[in-house]
């Protein structure tokens, strides 16, 4: 298929065909006799499953339409990252969250309807935290379950035991992999395995791994080299490299950057310093070949399940340019793969531009990936009409889950105990400014809304006395020069009666007023500083006291006349 190349596109071909190193996306044949998986690229949809509990997953995020949409862009595989372990019922028996299996199951039903593969990946993980061998026992239990409950799916589901074990020995990581793959198999023969190494999956480690004795095991490894280009302006890394941007890829298209000073003394400034030979397109092909060499030896087939560049200090032609060397040389040696990630920070849409196929992609990376890039139209920014659902038993499709719980708070947003239909919101035992925040998937134009007299309804019910919370929709906030303006009203004891009843609660949208905004500091409102044209999101937040000790149920919020 013919690509649509824009200006940066070229300016990167050009720049490949003069360094010889011109990136070609024609099928290449296996070498070496690999064998082949019957899927090439992937996506990780990661943060869809990635949430504390089951009842935060926001099932409706990616419909059937995304899933159609991954397909039609050249999209084979999706890997699919659950917090699988804290949404159990914990030691002994690890019960796995029968809401957890329903959502999974609407999952895996929109890949298979799609014709994807999907990878249900364990993804427990946390970088700070040591893989203990004490996890062993959590793995027995809930593979047990997965497995008993796919084993008659189709071959398109496949399980990946863990995600980047880190801290423990490799050789004991492997035998505790290689007793799971027997307690997978003892009820399911069918389905392929992803298995991998220790040290968070690392390229490295695939030589260490024994040879199991099975013949449908996907053996994996994860790809951020060179780390200080992919990750730069990462908060999350040992030390943080938030201040850190602009490394060119590959070494010479663009100046390099000074160390910031915050990062002179650490191992940044050596890894800047020898940039120029260990972040060469050569060498970034020879780590990857580590793992051809390993699959050559063992004939196996080998998927690299996570590969890509954070978005927020790197530059577009830079990741571009990263993306065809590394996608490209996968594909040369055989192997399948899977972008980290699709609509997330590292992903491949235009940063604050949205996530919708037809008008937001990054067309440069998505380009360089040989994806089926769709001609990209304007957005055009047109006011709402109403109604507008935002809860009526799941959270509207495509709006993302924001809530921010202490400790021993709860939100749970499938709660049974309802008012009309399937499910409810609680919220619980929440500290003063905890929220529960439901995000558009852009900035929303609601003038119209608001001229035509529309209002937000809600059930509610409690037993708390002497009550006051507010609800808001708030400005967006991801660019420097956006501030979060609100707009709120204030529900108290006498619109919420303590009586267990469930109450219809109706607030004009021009009845609301503005409260200011919290970037880093506190900003008092000075006028009319929200803007209705760019709501970013709504929110239910304790912003007068604490939910100690209380709970709150809440159902089919709508903005209606």
């Amino acid at each position: 298929m013919m690509h649509r190349f824009s200006g940066l596109s070229r300016l990167f071909f050009f720049f490949c065909a003069f360094s010889g190193l011109f990136f070609s996306h024609e099928p290449v044949a296996a070498e070496d006799g690999i064998p082949q998986m019957p899927f090439t690229k992937g996506v990780n949809l990661s943060s869809w499953f990635e949430v504390s509990s089951a009842g935060q997953i926001l099932v409706n995020r990616h419909g059937p339409e995304d899933f159609a949409a991954l397909k039609a862009l050249g999209i084979e595989v999706v890997r699919l990252p659950i917090n699988l372990h804290p949404m159990t019922s914990g030691a002994p028996d690890f019960t796995i969250d029968p809401l957890l299996f329903e959502f999974l199951d609407s999952a895996i039903d929109r890949a298979e309807a799609a014709g994807l593969y999907i990878i249900i990946d364990n993804h427990t993980f946390n970088p700070s935290i040591p893989t203990e061998p004490a996890v062993e026992e959590t793995l027995h239990k809930v593979w047990t379950q997965i497995a008993l409950r796919y084993r008659d799916r189709s071959d398109r589901v496949l399980y990946e035991i863990l995600n980047e074990p880190h801290g423990i020995s490799p050789k004991k990581w492997a035998a505790i992999q290689g007793r799971v793959i027997e307690t997978i198999r003892a009820v399911d023969e069918r389905h392929w395995i992803v298995v991998g190494g220790a040290n968070f999956n690392s390229y490295h480690e695939l030589d260490r791994l024994p040879k199991y004795a099975d013949d449908k095991l996907l053996y994996t490894f994860h790809f951020y080299d060179p780390f200080i280009f992919t990750h730069q302006g990462a908060s999350w890394t040992d030390p943080p490299l938030t201040p850190l941007a602009a490394v060119p890829f590959p070494p010479g298209v663009s100046p390099m950057p000074k160390v910031p000073q915050e990062l002179r003394s650490t191992w940044v400034a050596g890894s800047l310093k020898n940039y120029s030979r260990d972040g060469s397109p050569e060498q970034v092909t020879k780590a990857i070949d580590i793992a051809w060499k390993f699959a050559k030896k063992r004939k196996v087939p080998v998927f690299c399940g996570e590969f890509g560049v954070y978005v927020p200090n790197s530059l577009q032609g830079d990741r571009a340019r990263w993306y065809a060397l590394v996608g490209e040389h996968l594909e040369k040696r055989g192997f399948s793969w899977a972008l980290w990630d699709s609509f997330g920070s590292f992903g491949m849409f235009t940063p604050g531009a949205g996530t919708r196929f037809e008008s937001d992609l990054d067309t440069d990376v998505t380009d360089a990936l040989g994806l089926n890039t769709p001609v990209q139209v304007s957005r055009t920014s047109k006011p709402l009409s109403g109604p507008v659902v935002l809860f009526d038993d799941y959270p509207a499709d495509r709006i993302r889950y924001s809530g921010y719980v202490s400790t021993d708070g709860i939100i749970s947003l499938y709660e049974r105990d309802r008012a009309r239909g399937t499910y409810a919101i609680r919220m619980a035992n929440l500290d003063r400014y905890n929220h529960l925040g439901l995000i558009f998937p852009a900035a929303q134009d609601m003038t119209a809304l608001v001229r035509d007299g529309y209002a937000v309804t809600l059930y509610a019910r409690t037993t708390a006395k002497d009550v006051r919370f507010d609800i808001r929709f708030v400005n967006p906030d991801a660019g420097p020069d956006d501030m979060p303006w609100r707009m709120s009203a204030t529900i108290d004891s006498a619109m919420l009666p303590p009586d267990g009843e469930w109450h219809r609660i109706r607030i004009p949208l021009s009845a609301m007023h503005t409260t200011g905004a919290w970037k880093d500091a506190w900003f008092p409102d000075a006028g009319n500083s929200f803007d209705w044209s760019r709501v970013a999101r709504f929110e239910i937040v304790p912003e007068h006291h604490d939910f100690n000790g209380m709970e709150f149920l809440f159902d089919d919020i709508v903005i209606e006349k």
